[in-house]
């Protein structure tokens, strides 16, 4: 039988076992998994009859959740014999968590400063410090010997991840500058990866701006400062290993982007707290209307390094990509770095698959035969 019938009648002529809006790690018996709009999905799905992500359907990879690092989040494996990709497969921000930005200072006495924001989830990677910026300055009556006449911003966080953005600042002409600011795939705020097999990593999430100073009257209200910008989060990863067919349809996008974090507060006059800093959870999803100068993190924190794409087929000529599906792991979210892009991997049996029209953007695009990439029914790190 011709293997694109086989693969029409499996998606089309096969009702699915069940259906159900999320989708947790099993092992499906050989039945089908059919994805519709609004679907979350994540961790590995082995012995797959078809699965299939439907015309027009944007599917969600579930973020990555500190608090409970022993689930799989922000990564999905799926072994099947037959792979069809009609729609959005999106792992863009699931990685890492970019930090929370600091809290504001308070603008006037008395005055608390803002608290920091809160990232994503509480812990830290690896259960250490908490991923929230810190609290602004109180407010200090003027009258007080020493005091001046603003206080001063909460301070940042680093990110989240293996090569997190490291909030670092000093003093340069009076600015407050950021450095080694967004995360990283496989090195600090780059690509840094050199891997031939099948192996894929998660994005690292940014750091977080610091509050702004509040700015107080000597006698009188003043101004409270912004609360600090959140650090862009890191895109997950997708491993999609077909045995018979593997076919990204037209007009499909797969992505495992990583975000730019948000901008800061806005002042916000005030005779009370400083403004809270920006939550690192509003990192994601991306605005992709926002595109944002990352050269200043005062402004905006770090972007998220992207993650990890892998597509293998192993009967010949299996793996089709239509010219105009995009697969896209950059960095920075609607910014679109290629820096600190993931990697794109490509698997192939027998016939080396077209790629001239496919818009494939990531740091790093590796296309290989799949006798490169050895044994892959182990699909989870």
């Amino acid at each position: 039988m011709d293997r694109h019938l086989f693969a029409t009648l499996l998606a089309f002529g096969i009702p699915a076992l069940c259906y159900c809006a999320e989708y947790p790690p099993q092992d499906h018996g050989g039945a089908n998994v059919f994805l519709q709009d609004g679907d979350v999905i994540w961790g590995e799905h082995t012995n797959v009859g078809v699965f299939s992500v439907a015309n027009g359907a944007r599917v969600i990879i579930r973020p990555y959740d500190g608090d409970t690092p022993s689930q799989p989040y922000g990564q999905l494996a799926v072994e099947a014999h037959v792979v069809i990709v009609a729609g959005n497969l999106d792992a863009a921000g699931s990685g890492y968590t970019g930090a929370g930005g600091g809290g504001g200072g308070a603008g006037s006495w008395p005055g608390l400063g803002g608290t920091g924001g809160a990232a994503r989830y509480i812990a830290r990677f690896a259960g250490s410090t908490s991923l929230s910026g810190y609290g602004g300055a109180d407010g200090c009556p003027g009258s007080l010997s020493g005091c001046g006449f603003s206080t001063g911003g909460g301070a940042g966080r680093d990110g989240d991840g293996p090569f997190a953005g490291v909030y670092e600042y000093h003093f340069n002409e009076d600015r407050l500058e950021w450095e080694r600011a967004s995360g990283g795939y496989a090195a600090k705020e780059a690509n840094g990866d050199t891997s031939i097999d099948d192996s894929l990593l998660i994005g690292s999430g940014a750091c977080s701006g610091a509050g702004g100073f509040g700015l107080r009257e000597d006698a009188g209200p003043g101004t409270a400062g912004y609360g600090g910008a959140s650090g862009g989060s890191g895109g997950g990863k997708i491993r999609l290993h077909a045995r018979d067919l593997l076919e990204i349809r037209d007009g499909s996008v797969i992505t495992a982007d990583g975000t730019m974090g948000r901008p800061r507060n806005p002042a916000v006059p005030a005779t009370g707290p400083g403004a809270h800093g920006s939550p690192g959870a509003d990192a994601w999803p991306p605005d992709p209307n926002v595109v944002i100068n990352m050269t200043d993190w005062l402004v905006t924190g770090g972007a998220g390094a992207g993650g990890g794409i892998l597509l293998r087929c192993d009967t010949p000529g299996g793996l089709e990509l239509a010219p105009t599906a995009r697969i896209s792991s950059l960095g920075g979210g609607a910014s679109r770095l290629t820096v600190n892009g993931g990697t794109v991997k490509l698997f192939y049996s027998g016939v080396d698959p077209e790629t001239s029209g496919v818009l494939i953007e990531a740091g790093r695009v590796y296309k290989a035969s799949s006798s490169a990439a050895g044994p892959m029914w182990s699909l989870m790190e």
